[in-house]
């Protein structure tokens, strides 16, 4: 097991723990490669079972733990440790100690350097008692030195340096001189923080001693920084100077550039410092007379202390104050900018901003708006997750109002100070500061301060796992807000005892709490403004993903009493919640929102869905809830509702998705045609087989016999088309003369069933839609297309009549297209489409030339939204995905509720696909719209196209080899979403 080790950056005045490995890549202890996996039975014969069960389990583990260093040198550390977490299971089956004692060690190490260090020391604790256990002397000060540096992080100095202190005992025990060294520059440098100077420097001069033994130029180096360092902090920068010297002279002994040019730097600062202090004291002397020398002392003092503060500011990386001198508009102008800045999440511009007009408010005595910007950058800083300044600039605020006497200010200031430790996971700091702030609150009468500082307290409470004194402040929070009355912590206070009634088996009490807090949020939403309901619409996920988990749980003790029914319900709602707060964000008044009748007052059950979204005994509708540690399905057919536990759950299904479309999404990289097919070639059909076996297999009874499946995705399965599932892999064999053969004699769902997809039941039951039947299949003038994209315009105009409207990409604009959508119910965009998690990114792309130079602008999601004044017929053939968005599943979403907001439908592809094939499909999709027979709507044109495309087999140019589109890649991409037809 290593020690963690943290590199020393020489412009810091934060010191950080020394580390006794030399490299700076951290890296698990490397181990032997694992032995292969064998199974069981092949060692009965030799050995006892039980011994055979060991071996077996030490095999497993060795393998995961070489997996587990795999994704850890790739800096993968979520994954490493999931891994690291299998092995160890494997190692106590096995009863190997020795291997727990590391991997216990790694997985500490992983969550380190996550910045997780409370659960670090989880295990490095474990890991201690297993070292002592085996009596493993080496290992034990290890783990006290990894224990002392999470100490460290989390800003516990006393612990850390109790640990230090343990681990150099051994360490002289064992004469691991190298530890040693390590050891005492640790001690050092937490002396330091607890401000025991003297104890500081004694422990430097140690390490020093011992790297000149070691005959370690290196770390002597910057051994002699660190002491600098020190003499500045304690404004001595005379003896700062002889220590950075004798720095910059090792440095340049041993050929370190890197260092010396810091050192250089430092030496620079220090003699300006020096400069500076003689000068300030010689002033002192001069103006003695006229202020008394006493006086004058403490202002030389105090300047000293502005520069040296403006000097750590420029070690630690905290920005610096621009010294310029002017106008209070001009400060205006530059907060109004940040705020712009600010809202297109700009925040480090914005920061940079704010930090100039605070130059101004401060030398114009504003002390009110200084202290105010100061939060503001804070808050940016924190949104560009930079800790370190986010801290220092909300102290900063923070002092300018307790200067000027403003306890509320103040009181509220300590409150911010607390959410930034939250947010970076310090708990401890955290804590702290929420108990100032109920203190402060308390004192100035403010009930509402003191109410949100205690309920804040009570989660930090909640989230270390002490849930007895969470849930005595979550009382009282409650207690006093219902006094005041404030409903927003009212619902963060049930919500709370939620949680922990959960966590103590009380689950009536739990459900109780968690109806009762969407209860309030919902009847209080719409007297906010969109910003703030949009927090509450955040919130309201959160709550909602919690009681649906409850329900589940609850469902799975008694399944007769419809918790599963109301599970239902809530993840209707939470599905409109989604858009719903997408749209405020950009600024949609909650009024306008339900005026457009998207959003139903009354909540959607499952009945209704039975009801209102089954058009017909030959549909059944499948709709998925797929939540991090649990997956249901609700099948709900004219005669049945049936909830099913599916033994996927989130991160499986995620894995699996992204291991089955990964070849096909590496070819939006892939321009030469060879490592094209290949890519192709490695789409593993029995992970789809897998996928149909556990999403489709468990309603086979209850879906025997359907024409239609009405599938309502969730999470990650929106972007899977399910009609590539497969019921039963074939052979796979290879022809030479087709490419893709191996393809042909699988069984595919879509052979069996039309598929057509929404984002909720309810989006099935909205009236209107696009019949085939209501045109008579005569679709003449009624085709609004743009572009060209797989050389579709021609075809068009064949199916859809010479009156068919056609635009090249270069005539269309984002305003005509507007204008000429309303008056068409077939619209085809041929136009490049982008899918982003972010709902203000997502939509269509429109470029215009003007002045020799194209501008491009973007129809996002609401826009189109706002276009279904009128059912329509969308195809958009060339969609391109963030595909770190398609693993969070937002980002289609945003773009389906858009289209399908009024009842519309929509074609698109779920992967981007080559010109040629998307014209393939296309062509032969318009085609069938006017072939088929009068009974037969969209979702059987969309089915016989897959069929029909899956059973072609295609020329290759001049080449003698034909190509079999039986792969899913060229018939799977295109999936129908919202209802297409109406009875």
């Amino acid at each position: 097991m290593k020690r963690i080790f943290l590199l020393f950056v020489l412009t810091f005045l934060f010191y950080l723990p020394f580390s006794s490995n030399s490299s700076s890549e951290e890296k698990p202890n490397p181990r032997q490669n694992p032995p292969a996996n064998e199974k069981v039975e092949s060692r009965v014969g030799k050995k006892t079972y039980d011994e055979a069960l060991k071996e077996y389990a030490k095999n497993r583990g060795d393998q995961l733990f070489s997996e587990g260093e795999n994704f850890y040198k790739k800096g993968d550390h979520t994954k490493a440790i999931e891994k690291w977490t299998e092995a160890l299971k494997f190692f106590e089956d096995a009863d190997d100690k020795e291997s727990q004692e590391i991997i216990l060690g790694n997985i500490g190490n992983a969550f380190d350097e996550s910045g997780n260090y409370s659960k670090a020391l989880e295990y490095y604790q474990e890991g201690l008692r297993l070292s002592r256990e085996l009596d493993d002397r080496a290992g034990t000060g290890e783990f006290l030195t990894n224990m002392g540096s999470s100490y460290w992080n989390l800003g516990q100095y006393q612990k850390a340096l109790e640990n230090y202190l343990s681990a150099l005992k051994i360490d002289e025990e064992l004469k691991d001189k190298k530890s040693e060294e390590g050891d005492l520059s640790n001690i050092a440098g937490v002396y330091s923080k607890l401000k025991e100077y003297e104890k500081s420097l004694e422990y430097y001069q140690k390490a020093i001693a011992k790297a000149r033994e070691l005959l370690n130029k290196k770390e002597e180096s910057n051994l002699l920084t660190r002491m600098g360092d020190l003499f500045v902090d304690r404004s001595n920068p005379s003896k700062a100077l002889e220590e950075y010297l004798g720095a910059l002279a090792i440095a340049e002994e041993i050929k370190d550039e890197a260092s010396a040019n810091e050192i250089k730097k430092k030496i620079d600062e220090a003699k300006k410092l020096s400069q500076k202090k003689i000068a300030l004291e010689q002033e002192a002397q001069e103006e003695g007379e006229g202020k008394g020398k006493a006086e004058a002392k403490t202002e030389a003092k105090a300047e000293m202390k502005a520069e040296e503060k403006k000097t750590e500011g420029e070690k630690t990386g905290t920005v610096s104050l621009p010294a310029k001198q002017v106008s209070m508009e001009e400060a205006k102008n530059l907060i109004k900018d940040g705020d712009s800045f600010f809202q297109d999440k700009k925040y480090k511009r914005a920061a940079e901003n704010y930090i100039a007009a605070l130059v101004i408010t401060k030398t114009a005595g504003d002390t009110a708006l200084s202290s105010d910007l100061g939060f503001k950058i804070a808050e940016s800083f924190l949104m560009a997750e930079d800790k370190k300044n986010s801290v220092d600039f909300m102290n900063q605020g923070l002092t300018i109002k307790k200067v000027a006497g403003d306890k509320r200010g103040e009181a509220d200031g300590l409150i911010k100070l607390g959410n930034i430790f939250y947010h970076f996971g310090d708990y401890q700091e955290s804590s702290k500061r929420y108990e100032e702030a109920a203190k402060a609150e308390s004192a100035i009468g403010n009930k509402t301060g003191f109410g949100v500082s205690r309920i804040n307290l009570a989660d930090i409470y909640r989230l270390s796992s002490l849930y007895g004194e969470a849930k005595k402040i979550y009382i009282e929070g409650l207690k006093i807000a219902s006094e005041i009355p404030d409903t927003d912590l009212i619902w963060r206070a049930q919500y709370g005892l939620g949680v922990i009634n959960e966590k103590e088996n009380n689950t009536d009490q739990s459900l109780r709490y968690f109806m009762e807090a969407i209860k309030i949020i919902n009847s209080k939403r719409n007297e906010f403004s969109p910003k703030e309901a949009k927090g509450l619409i955040t919130d309201e996920e959160m709550l909602f993903d919690d009681l649906k988990y409850m329900l589940f749980k609850l469902h799975g003790k008694d399944k007769g009493k419809g918790y599963d029914k109301l599970a239902f319900l809530y993840d209707e709602m939470s599905e409109e919640l989604k858009f719903e707060r997408e749209l405020l964000r950009m600024g949609v008044p909650l009024g306008q929102k339900k005026e457009q009748s998207n959003f139903p007052e009354k909540p959607f059950s499952i009945y209704d869905a039975q009801k209102l979204s089954l058009k017909g005994s030959d549909e059944v509708l499948l709709k998925y809830c797929v939540l991090k540690d649990m997956t249901y399905l609700f099948v709900v057919s004219k005669k049945n509702i049936v909830t099913i536990k599916i033994n996927l759950v989130g991160d499986d299904l995620e894995d699996m998705i992204v291991s089955l479309r990964d070849p096909i999404d590496k070819l939006q990289n892939i321009t030469d045609t060879s490592a094209f097919y290949k890519s192709l070639e490695e789409v593993d059909l029995n992970i789809a087989n897998t996928l149909y076996n556990s999403l489709i297999e468990p309603a086979r009874e209850y879906i025997k016999g359907a024409r239609v499946l009405l599938i309502v995705p969730s999470g990650v399965l929106s972007y899977l088309p399910f009609e590539m599932l497969v019921e039963k892999v074939g052979e796979r064999k290879k022809n030479t003369d087709v490419i893709f053969a191996e393809f042909s004699d699988s069984t595919y769902l879509t052979e069996e069933f039309s598929v057509n997809y929404a984002a909720s039941a309810k989006k099935f039951s909205k009236k209107g839609g696009i019949s085939l039947s209501q045109f008579k299949h005569d679709l003449s003038g009624k085709l609004l297309s743009i572009g060209d994209y797989g050389g579709l315009a021609e075809d068009l105009v064949t199916v859809f009549g010479k009156d068919t409207k056609i635009l090249k990409e270069a005539e269309a604009t984002k305003t005509g297209f507007k204008e000429l959508a309303q008056k068409f119910p077939f619209v085809n965009i041929s136009l490049p489409v982008w899918i982003d998690d972010d709902i203000s990114r997502t939509g269509i792309i429109f470029s215009e030339q003007k002045n020799n130079r194209i501008l491009s602008e973007l129809l996002n999601a609401y826009e189109l939204y706002s276009l279904n004044s009128d059912p329509k017929f969308f195809v958009l053939d060339n969609c391109e995905y963030n595909l770190s968005s398609y693993k969070k599943d937002n980002g289609i979403e945003y773009l389906l509720n858009s289209l399908t907001g009024s009842g519309s439908s929509a074609v698109l592809n779920l992967w981007r696909l080559d010109e040629k094939t998307a014209g393939d499909f296309l062509k032969e999709f318009f085609s069938l719209l006017t072939e088929t027979t009068s009974t037969s709507d969209v979702v059987d044109v969309m089915s016989l196209t897959k069929i029909k495309l899956k059973q072609a087999v295609k020329e290759l140019g001049s080449s003698p080899h034909k190509i079999s589109y039986s792969h899913p890649y060229f018939w799977a991409s295109f999936v129908l979403e919202g209802r297409s037809y109406h009875q």
